[in-house]
């Protein structure tokens, strides 16, 4: 008899270990099939990132950003910024959200922790460009991008390039050589790679800056045939930088050693 029950429950663990297979395939199966998605009530928000996790997405609206759960649909944190938002970047590790903000005449750098949404830094431009020799009264800031692992931030408008270190506070203030434009930012491994319009030879240029800002701006390379370089994204590492210049055109740049290879989007895109 003892056999027997002992018998029994090993049919009954089996069928058991059947069912719970038959039920993992199933949910599986259901799983690949739902499409989560996420109403969002703004009707003017945008998307800025999803974290390293893939669980949150992080919107702005109004001048508020937005910490949202994927899963579940819920806003889990929002913050509303100090200023009106002019220009938001996010850094190449996905660790800030750089901003430029205005208040009235001023113009603010902000930069917060992906995580929580939780101010870092927020720094007026004017404490930059006070002792400038050659101080240019637009105060606008036209781009931004973070070192994560140094903290240093720089900012570039039209003809000068700032610095603010998040750790240590200390800024620093940087002009280039009479006749460029300053349009965009990006870090780089040594130091910080700035793109804009050379009127002297009337091409694109990307110049690089040392970390201190202290060096005079090297040029390393320039484009012709675009009219304007509107954006660069590093790679974490810093080695890789994508060029986003005019319509549909993409171009792809090794920093070390130094080679580009241009890329163009479907026609339909």
């Amino acid at each position: 008899m003892h056999n027997q029950y002992k018998k029994t429950l090993q049919v009954l663990a089996f069928r058991k270990c059947i069912f719970c297979l038959s039920f993992l395939l199933v949910c599986s199966q259901l799983n690949s099939q739902v499409e989560l998605t996420l109403n969002i009530p703004q009707s003017n928000a945008r998307l800025i990132t999803r974290d390293l996790k893939g669980k949150m997405l992080i919107t702005v609206a109004n001048n508020t950003l937005f910490r949202w759960d994927i899963r579940t649909g819920r806003c889990i944190r929002q913050f509303k910024l100090a200023g009106n938002l002019k220009k938001i970047k996010l850094s190449a590790g996905k660790k800030y959200l750089i901003t430029a903000e205005q208040e009235g005449d001023d113009y603010f750098l902000g930069v917060y922790n992906l995580e929580d949404l939780k101010e870092a830094a927020y720094v007026k431009v004017d404490s930059f460009t006070a002792s400038a020799k050659n101080y240019i009264s637009e105060r606008k800031i036209e781009n931004i991008d973070i070192n994560e692992t140094t903290g240093w931030i720089a900012g570039v408008m039209e003809k000068s390039v700032f610095f603010y270190n998040i750790f240590s506070k200390e800024k620093k203030f940087s002009e280039i050589p009479r006749g460029n434009i300053l349009y965009a930012v990006a870090a780089c491994q040594d130091g910080w790679l700035v793109a804009g319009h050379n009127f002297k030879n009337n091409n694109q240029c990307i110049w690089k800056i040392s970390n201190t800002g202290t060096d005079p701006p090297e040029e390393l390379i320039s484009f012709t045939g675009y009219k304007n370089i509107t954006e660069l994204i590093s790679s974490p590492a810093g080695q890789y930088v994508l060029i986003v210049a005019d319509y549909k055109k993409i171009i792809f740049l090794q920093y070390s050693p130094l080679k580009q290879l241009e890329l163009s989007l479907p026609e339909d895109f």
